[in-house]
C-alpha cells in the first residue's frame, strides 16, 4: 500500500542533480533501489561497434527515459550483480530517492507481511516494464550483440538491436511454469491429471502415507489411502523473488551446509542448499492468504514442540492430521470431538519448496517446558560457533533408534525459506 511504501522510503536519502549529472554508472556494484521524485532522466549504455572504417569504437546509446515516480535498479537489487546501464539527469530539477539494500533487508527482517508486499510491488514494476518493452536497466547477458549486418536472411536482429530479457531466465522461474495471459503475475494453474507432473506428485503423496496413520483414530475421518483429485500449481512472482533472494544468500554459506539424507519426498531440488518439496497441512480457509503473501511466523504457536516455527512433514499422512475442510473450522489434530469434516469432503494440503540449508538434527528432544531448550523459541538455535542454523529437523526413530519422534518434522523460522508451490486436493478413502 501507499502507507507501507512511505514507511520504506523514510529509510532512503534524497539527492539532487542538474542536467548532465551522472546518477548511476554502468558497472557500479552498489545494489540500491532508486525512485525519481522530480525531473527527467535518461538511461544509457556504453557499447562497442565496428565503424565504417572497420575500426572498433565505443558509443553511448540511449535506451530509455525516466520521469516522476519511475523506479530503477529493481533487477540488480533483487538478483545482485552490477548496474548494467547508466542513468543521467536530463533536466535541472532532478531529485532521486535512493534506498540501500542492506537498510531495507534489516527493516523488513521482522515484517513478513510488509516484506511480501514490497517484493510484490517490485515484481509488478518489473513485469510492467517487460510487458511494455521499456526495461530501464538491462543485465549485460540480456543484450543481444551480433555482427553488424544490414540484412540477415535468418531474420536475426542487427547489431544495434536488443532482445527483451526472458523473465524465466531473469528471475530463474522453474522451467515448467507458464503464464497463459503473458503477464508475469500471480497465477494458479490446474495441472492435467494425465501429465507427468500430476502423476509424480500424486504417486509421492500416496507412497508417503505412514502405516501408523492408516485407519487411525488420530483424525475424525479415517482412511486406508488417499485419492488425489486435483493438483494446482501456484505461480507467485513476488514471493518467488523473495524466496530466490533468500536462497542466494544461503548459498554463500554452502561450505557449512551438509547434505540431508533419507528425505521421503525425493531428491533435493537444489542440493547446495538442501531444498526439498515437503508437506504442510492446515485448515483450507487459511490457504488463500498464504498463497498470496506467504507464511507469517508471528502467528505460529509457542506451544509447538520446537517453538514457534513453520512445521513441515515428509509424510503426507502426518500433515493430513492438521487438514480440515468443508464446514469444519478446527485447527490441528487434537480437535476430534469438534471436527465437522466428512468422509465425502474434498481436502487440500500444500506442497512447499523448503530450503533447509544448515540444519540442526535434533535426536534427543530437549523439552519445551519452562526453563527447557525449546521453550519460547521463535528463532533458529545457534551452532557451537555462535552462527544460527538455518532450520531444525526433529529426527525420527526410523533414522535413529535414539530419536524421540516416530516421524520426521522439519521446522523453519524464516518465512522466506518457504515457497508454497502446489495445492493438492484429495479424498480420504
Amino acid at each position: 500500500s501507499g502507507k507501507d511504501w512511505a514507511e520504506i522510503t523514510r529509510l532512503g536519502k534524497e539527492n539532487y542533480y542538474k542536467k548532465g549529472d551522472t546518477i548511476l554508472v554502468q558497472g557500479d556494484p552498489k545494489q540500491q533501489l532508486h525512485q525519481v521524485i522530480t525531473g527527467v532522466c535518461r538511461v544509457q549504455i556504453k557499447k562497442k561497434i565496428v565503424n565504417e572504417l572497420g575500426e572498433s569504437e565505443e558509443i553511448i546509446e540511449i535506451i530509455g527515459k525516466l520521469q516522476d515516480q519511475s523506479t530503477f535498479g529493481e533487477i540488480s537489487f533483487i538478483l545482485g550483480g552490477v548496474a548494467s546501464a547508466s542513468v543521467v539527469a536530463d533536466s535541472d530539477d532532478v531529485c532521486i530517492l535512493s534506498l540501500k539494500r542492506k537498510q531495507i533487508e534489516q527493516f523488513l527482517n521482522d515484517k513478513p507481511k510488509l516484506t511480501a508486499g514490497f517484493f510484490y510491488l517490485l515484481s509488478k514494476q518489473i513485469s510492467t516494464k517487460i510487458e511494455g518493452a521499456q526495461l530501464t536497466l538491462f543485465q549485460n547477458k540480456s543484450i543481444n550483440r551480433i555482427n553488424n549486418n544490414d540484412s540477415n536472411s535468418n531474420g536475426q536482429p542487427k547489431q544495434n538491436d536488443f532482445v527483451m530479457p526472458d523473465p524465466f531466465k531473469l528471475f530463474e522461474f522453474p522451467t515448467y511454469w507458464e503464464f497463459p495471459s503473458n503477464t508475469v503475475e500471480f497465477t494458479e494453474i490446474d495441472i492435467p491429471s494425465t501429465s507427468s507432473e500430476f502423476q509424480e506428485h500424486a504417486s509421492k503423496f500416496v507412497s508417503t502415507i505412514a502405516l501408523i496413520h492408516i485407519n487411525s483414530n488420530i483424525h475424525k475421518v479415517k482412511f486406508s489411502t488417499f485419492r488425489v483429485t486435483r493438483l494446482v500449481r501456484i505461480q507467485n512472482p513476488a514471493m518467488w523473488l523473495r524466496y530466490k533472494q533468500r536462497m542466494q544468500s544461503m548459498s554463500l554459506d554452502s561450505s557449512r551446509i551438509s547434505s540431508i539424507t533419507n528425505v521421503l519426498t525425493g531428491l533435493p531440488l537444489n542440493q547446495q542448499v538442501n531444498e526439498y518439496h515437503l508437506y504442510h497441512g492446515l485448515n483450507s480457509s487459511y490457504m488463500s492468504g498464504i498463497l498470496r503473501f506467504g507464511f507469517d511466523p508471528r502467528f505460529c504457536s509457542l506451544e509447538g514442540m520446537f517453538g514457534a516455527g513453520l512445521y513441515f512433514a515428509e509424510n503426507s499422512s502426518k500433515s493430513n492430521q492438521y487438514v480440515h475442510s468443508g464446514a469444519c473450522t478446527c485447527r490441528g489434530p487434537s480437535a476430534i470431538t469438534a471436527c465437522k469434516c466428512l468422509k465425502s469432503d474434498e481436502f487440500s494440503m500444500l506442497i512447499c519448496r523448503v530450503i533447509l540449508g544448515d540444519a540442526l538434527i535434533e535426536k534427543k528432544f530437549r523439552g519445551n517446558n519452562k526453563g527447557e531448550f525449546w521453550y519460547g523459541r521463535r528463532t533458529e538455535p545457534l551452532r557451537p560457533d555462535g552462527i544460527p542454523y538455518h532450520s531444525v529437523i526433529g529426527e525420527s526413530r526410523i533414522n535413529d533408534t535414539l530419536a524421540a519422534l516416530q516421524l520426521r518434522e522439519y521446522i523453519i523460522y524464516e518465512s522466506s525459506q518457504v515457497y508454497p508451490e502446489y495445492k493438492i486436493y484429495y479424498k480420504r478413502d
